[in-house]
């Protein structure tokens, strides 16, 4: 009788240890984050502009980068390029490619970049707070982006500071 008693509580024990337990986490939803950013610009020549997250960590191996890139026209008016990155994906390399194949002015209006709940609209007065331009961009009295070519090399660059990921990624 006392293997019977016994058998009988061993078994309900395991009976009841491989039951699917829900984990705790199920009623809290994932925090979904994706990076934005719409930048409004006119150009002085026809090129094409990217916006450029790199060195996303996949694992301690690996490392990816994204970039999108568009076809800006010269046109007198402003022109729009918004780009949504996946969720949940984010690196402190995010860049602005004004273009490689001619020297010309760009006119950028406004940044606007968001992270979640966190956003931040730059305006042009304010595009040198938050970016840092490469050897090949100047700024003209007017706040206008001038690239131009050194040694024969073009490779005009605006990259995100350290202010700007911070605001981007604070809680």
């Amino acid at each position: 009788m006392k293997q019977f008693i016994l058998l009988s509580c061993l078994i309900a024990l395991l009976s009841s240890c491989n039951q699917k337990k829900s984990p705790i986490n199920d009623s809290i939803e994932t925090k979904k984050e994706v990076l934005s950013v719409k930048m409004d610009l006119k150009t002085s020549a026809k090129d094409e502009f990217k916006i450029m997250l790199n060195q996303i960590e996949i694992d301690e191996f690996q490392k990816i980068n994204i970039h999108v890139s568009e076809f800006i026209p010269v046109t007198s008016n402003y022109e729009s390029m918004t780009v949504n990155f996946f969720e949940n994906v984010f690196s402190k390399k995010l860049v602005i490619s004004l273009g490689n194949k001619s020297q010309k002015k760009v006119e950028i209006q406004s940044i606007s970049i968001s992270k979640g709940s966190n956003s931040i609209d730059i305006p042009k007065a304010q595009i040198k707070d938050y970016f840092i331009a490469s050897k090949f961009v100047t700024f003209d009295d007017e706040l206008n982006i001038i690239t131009k070519k050194i040694d024969g090399k073009h490779a005009p660059f605006l990259y995100a500071n350290n202010k700007l990921i911070n605001l981007l990624t604070k809680k």
